[in-house]
């Protein structure tokens, strides 16, 4: 009686050891669909995202390509290629940097910086793509010289990102 007990003890241990290991096989398995299905998501969102200007710059380009435009109209073309090549310059740019983020390799080099000095310099890089949209930027900065440790670059990055998504939609 008692080896059949050990031995029944042990099978019942090996299977509520396989109960857990299965269950934990489940919880990865969910975890992973997870992240493929945000990775897809981001994928499909950084495509349109990427594509939206493309379409524009393209248009205008074959437009100017069959030279049926006027001065005044190839003038603007100019600038909504230069406009949209600049946001998707940004696009990918974010991109990249997202991938620095996830991998560890980003570098951030934090110093003095003007926050209405960092502001102004993302408003400017806004101002052509808000005018053509007829979008007028009523500017009011402190100008006192306020200044934060951060990195200059990034400050300046997410300023931009928070205009131009005000700007876009």
């Amino acid at each position: 009686d008692l080896l059949f007990a050990e031995e029944l003890s042990g099978r019942a241990a090996v299977a509520i050891d396989n109960a857990r290991l299965y269950r934990r096989v489940q919880e990865e398995r969910s975890r992973v669909e997870a992240a493929t299905r945000a990775k897809d998501e981001f994928v499909a969102m950084g495509s349109h995202e990427l594509r939206t200007p493309m379409h524009s710059m393209l248009g205008w380009l074959e437009l100017l390509r069959r030279g049926d435009l006027p001065s005044d109209a190839q003038s603007r073309a100019l600038e909504v290629i230069a406009r949209n090549a600049q946001a998707q310059h940004q696009l990918i740019s974010d991109l990249l940097d997202i991938s620095d983020v996830l991998t560890g390799k980003l570098r951030v080099k934090p110093s003095q910086v003007d926050l209405a000095e960092a502001v102004e310099i993302a408003i400017e890089g806004v101002r052509p793509a808000a005018q053509a949209k007829s979008i007028h930027l009523d500017v009011q900065l402190d100008t006192g010289g306020a200044t934060i440790r951060a990195d200059s670059d990034r400050l300046q990055q997410v300023a931009w990102n928070l205009l131009i998504n005000a700007v876009k939609f």
